[in-house]
């Protein structure tokens, strides 16, 4: 009886655990069906669905991460243009087994690869693997007049129509010091926009040549003069506001 009251859930589980193997070619297998003397209470039974599938998530990841290391090689210069982020989402679609996935854009691929009875979406695959991208493969760029000019658009100059990205949380009174301000930028520069595996380049006008800003180096690690240079360009852009409060 203790069993029969979440085989409904045993069954998800393998499902999803089973689709998620098929979806990347993982090959297939399953949780094999315990007998209904295993478990004392059905606390007992649930705790050894929950661990099963937790080393099981972590046997498949790994094994996704194998099939990564295959793959990177025959990443394009295209596809590995922006930050690690950019670079993961081409190598994960590089090894979905399932030849309809390869052809679907972000917002269905987060509708078609995801495994609920499991917690496990595309949104947490794709961090795994610009994660271990990151460790593994990324080569940064080092920050130069123009990277700098690139970040300083994407900060402080509106698109057409569109807000500035973080104007509300830089306009802070006092200024920042410059080590929060390069703190907080750092983690800014992690949510340049992603669209279908493509960055979205800056500068946008006027400022020559765009460049990906998730290609440099985290810029806590940068040069002090790279990080003094945007820092004078935050407190310069507050000047007019500050002015205008007067």
């Amino acid at each position: 009886m203790v069993w029969e009251m979440d085989e409904l859930h045993y069954e998800s589980v393998n499902h999803d655990l089973q689709k998620f193997q098929r979806d990347f070619g993982l090959g297939t297998t399953s949780i094999g069906r315990p007998c209904e003397g295993d478990f004392k209470d059905y606390a007992d039974m649930y705790d050894w669905l929950s661990n099963t599938v937790q080393r099981r998530r972590q046997l498949h990841l790994m094994a996704l991460t194998n099939k990564m290391q295959e793959k990177v090689k025959a990443l394009s210069y295209q596809e590995q243009q922006g930050g690690p982020y950019c670079a993961a989402f081409h190598l994960l679609k590089g090894c979905l087994n399932n030849g309809e996935l390869h052809y679907l854009g972000e917002a269905e691929l987060r509708e078609q690869v995801y495994y609920p009875a499991i917690s496990l979406e595309w949104e947490q695959l794709w961090d795994h693997a610009a994660k271990w991208y990151a460790k593994e493969h990324m080569r940064y760029r080092l920050w130069d007049h123009h990277a700098i000019k690139a970040a300083m658009s994407y900060l402080f100059v509106a698109c057409d129509l569109d807000e500035l990205p973080y104007d509300a949380e830089l306009r802070t009174e006092p200024a920042m010091t410059q080590y929060d301000f390069i703190d907080y930028l750092s983690e800014s520069l992690l949510d340049v926009p992603v669209v279908n595996g493509e960055e979205l380049a800056y500068p946008v006008v006027g400022l020559g040549k765009p460049v990906f800003l998730g290609e440099y180096l985290p810029l806590h690690l940068a040069c002090e003069q790279s990080r003094l240079a945007l820092y004078e360009a935050y407190l310069s852009w507050l000047q007019p506001s500050a002015k205008n409060k007067e």
